[in-house]
């Protein structure tokens, strides 16, 4: 290491030894843009790979619901020829879940199907289901809405940023 490199490691800039231009000579121009310049750009670039992260992970559990709804069968023939009413129906529907799917019973959707189940078992009918349904969707909208709360705060927060990194150096 040069003594430039070895004062900056001690200094806990990160971003000489993550964009070395050694490391990845055809990038050197982007990480001299945002990582090497003012500390406002740096937390700039780690908010929006911050938010980037965020929503990545929600891609994944998106397509885990996914899988979990595919997989989930609602059809009479693997309930039995025993199950008669619509109670008894939701209590083998909910059993048959919890048994054969025990890694997607975490699901956004999986919850929501058992949740109905367990409405219709301990109801032991269908009336106020209907109204059960629209408070759970409700439920489920201010529940989406709040997950996303970290994004909208970092896009609000990532202008902000390049305005005070703007200001601050206009005036050095």
């Amino acid at each position: 290491f040069s003594s430039r490199r070895r004062h900056t490691r001690l200094q806990g800039d990160w971003s000489s030894d993550v964009c070395s231009s050694d490391l990845f000579p055809q990038y050197a121009a982007f990480c001299d843009r945002y990582f090497r310049n003012h500390w406002t750009l740096k937390a700039e670039m780690t908010c929006a790979f911050l938010a980037v992260a965020i929503l990545l992970k929600k891609l994944v559990s998106l397509s885990r619901d996914r899988q979990a709804l595919v997989s989930i069968s609602f059809e009479e023939e693997t309930l039995g020829d025993q199950v008669t009413g619509v109670v008894d129906r939701a209590q083998q529907l909910s059993a048959t879940i919890v048994s054969s799917h025990p890694k997607l019973v975490g699901t956004r959707w999986v919850r929501r199907v058992l949740d109905v189940c367990d409405y219709l078992s301990q109801s032991r009918s269908t009336e106020g289901l209907e109204n059960h349904l629209r408070y759970r969707a409700d439920l489920a909208v201010e529940g989406l809405s709040g997950s996303y709360s970290l994004v909208r705060t970092i896009t609000w927060a990532i202008p902000i940023l390049g305005f005070l990194g703007t200001v601050i150096d206009r005036k050095s």
